[in-house]
């Protein structure tokens, strides 16, 4: 007998039969495909966008950082620092706007910075930067037209500060306008964090400049008040040391000097003498000749100057220039007889600073003589005593500076405590006199 069959039984856990899908779902479904794939793309390239802009960020960042360090007065890190905005934005319109106790009378960063025209929209973003202390976008559409008709023209201003705690020191303004559908003229987040990063590092910069001139200037006038004890020893000499150093800077400075070298002269000037702390009185005050054994004693200052100043090793470059301010050029001066071109360029510069500074001042036995008499003394004893480019120099700018001045060489023995009042007993000056002045100036 056959065996029975029965029809087959679907399994409890098989799917349902499904209907074929139809053309329109298939091409919905592949519509809302292609449509997310659309969009990882767009946020594919967008995100490989911003790591490209962030990488020239960072590129910009450390050019700024390898190069603003260099600079060494405000001025120049402020024109770095406008050169890096213009290279960062290359697109937009840079200003640098004076902050609001910027000195007028003061020439720092005047040239550099770039005054921009009277507008509402800079006016806002300048506001809201003094008001929120950071960097701010503001933008100007037109509400009456299409966000997206490529003729309508946005206008965005960026602004950020470069604070000079409490007050900014200046305004950094980046105006970017372009059609709405550009993107690439718009501004983005990242462009207001590189902006920030730029002023703080300008700022930085700025403040650690004027840290560094208050503490030289702190200690320019620590010394100054040192050496000026010192030329209080004779009463005549007073204010001779700051003197010096003023007519080593102005002569310095016709030279081209830098601001180091300008720096390690101005104080190798004021401490050239340093070393008559260990000059006895009735020496350093003699008013008459000085005997072979006074002469060799007060010929050693020099060396006690310089022995003196290098124990300092921040000063290590001054002491040359303290060692040998007595050197003659024709090779008859001290400690070692140098000449020419081999006494260093300091201490020519200080000799001729000093030389005239006796010549114009009052000692215990004759008055000074008159600025044109002493440029004249120099004259004679160039190519013997002093260098006589340097003195030739050194000639045009007094001659300058008292013919815009006429009263500055009595201001000048006024400002420095030197005394020219008439001692007892001096005299006119005369021909031997100058002759003497100049070997007093020199010993």
């Amino acid at each position: 007998m056959p065996e029975e069959t029965h029809p087959r039984q679907p399994r409890p856990d098989a799917p349902p039969d499904r209907a074929p899908e139809s053309p329109t779902r298939v091409e919905a479904l592949v519509d809302h495909l292609q449509e997310a794939i659309d969009r990882l793309e767009t946020e594919r390239d967008g995100m490989a966008a911003e790591l490209l802009r962030a990488y020239e960020h960072l590129g910009i960042l450390f050019e700024v950082t390898r190069r603003l360090p260099g600079a060494r007065t405000e001025e120049e890190v402020v024109g770095l620092f406008l050169q890096s905005l213009q290279q960062s934005y290359p697109d937009s319109t840079v200003w640098l706007v004076p902050g609001p106790h910027h000195d007028a009378e003061n020439p720092v960063g005047i040239r550099t910075f770039i005054a921009c025209a009277h507008d509402p929209l800079i006016d806002e973003a300048v506001a809201r930067c003094v008001s929120e202390r950071h960097a701010v976008v503001v933008q100007q559409t037109n509400p009456d037209r299409d966000p997206w008709d490529p003729d309508h023209v946005v206008r965005q201003v960026l602004a950020a500060p470069v604070f000079d705690q409490p007050d900014p020191f200046c305004w950094s303004i980046v105006l970017s306008q372009g059609a709405a559908g550009c993107a690439s003229h718009l501004l983005e987040a990242g462009d207001m964090q590189l902006l920030e990063s730029l002023c703080v590092f300008c700022a930085d910069l700025i403040r650690n400049l004027r840290l560094v001139r208050a503490v030289q200037s702190m200690s320019i006038d620590v010394v100054r008040v040192l050496v000026s004890t010192i030329d209080q020893k004779d009463e005549y000499t007073a204010g001779h040391s700051n003197r010096v150093g003023f007519y080593a800077l102005l002569l310095g400075r016709a030279l081209g000097f830098g601001e180091d070298d300008l720096q390690t002269l101005e104080w190798a000037a004021l401490l050239h003498d340093v070393g008559k702390i260990g000059i006895r009185d009735d020496v350093l005050k003699k008013a008459g000749k000085l005997t072979p054994d006074e002469f060799q004693h007060i010929q050693s200052h020099p060396d006690r100057s310089a022995e003196i100043v290098g124990r300092v090793p921040q000063l290590s470059d001054v002491v040359a220039g303290v060692r040998h301010h007595h050197e003659h050029f024709d090779g008859s001066g001290y400690p070692d007889g140098l000449r020419g071109e081999q006494i260093p360029l300091l201490a020519r510069v200080i000799q001729i600073a000093d030389v005239f500074d006796a010549l114009t001042s009052t000692r215990s036995y004759r008055k000074a003589f008159k600025w044109s008499k002493a440029l004249a003394i120099l004259h004679e004893e160039s190519g013997t005593t002093v260098d006589p480019e340097l003195a030739a120099v050194f000639d045009r700018i007094v001659r300058d500076w008292i013919e815009r001045e006429p009263n500055a060489l009595d201001a000048m023995q006024t400002q420095t405590g030197g005394s020219n009042a008439t001692p007892p007993h001096a005299s006119s000056p005369t021909a031997h006199d100058a002759a003497g002045a100049v070997q007093g100036a020199t010993t």
